[in-house]
């Protein structure tokens, strides 16, 4: 008799143990889909402020070249500048591209570890 109350206290602690994975299971993916709402939230509102930046940028360069045309009295050479201005900081922007990349992951990952 002791045996089958052994059994199933055996089959009682192998039920919880199967319950509490299954829990740890569960818990983890709620974590995960809270950490990739939250990071793809945050790219989401990276992006709408990247693509406003964008359009700044853009209307600026056109006011610039347009500015700096009046300036020089020859409107092509306004827009030929601030072009070579924009290849300038797009060559800058290359050639330091491994820190702003690392600086991008780094971000990402603090993001997803909050």
């Amino acid at each position: 008799m002791p045996e089958a109350a052994e059994r199933t206290e055996t089959d009682q602690l192998a039920d919880d143990v199967i319950g509490l994975a299954q829990t740890y299971y569960k818990l983890t993916m709620v974590n995960a889909a809270k950490k990739s709402s939250t990071l793809i939230a945050w790219a989401g509102v990276w992006l709408k402020i990247a693509s406003l930046w964008g359009l700044a940028v853009f209307f600026l360069g056109l006011a610039f070249a347009y500015w700096l045309g009046k300036k020089l009295n020859d409107p092509a050479l306004g827009y030929l500048l601030t072009a070579a201005l924009f290849v300038l900081l797009a060559v800058i922007v290359v050639l330091a591209r491994k820190p702003i990349f690392n600086w991008i992951r780094n971000s990402i990952i603090r993001k997803i570890y909050e």
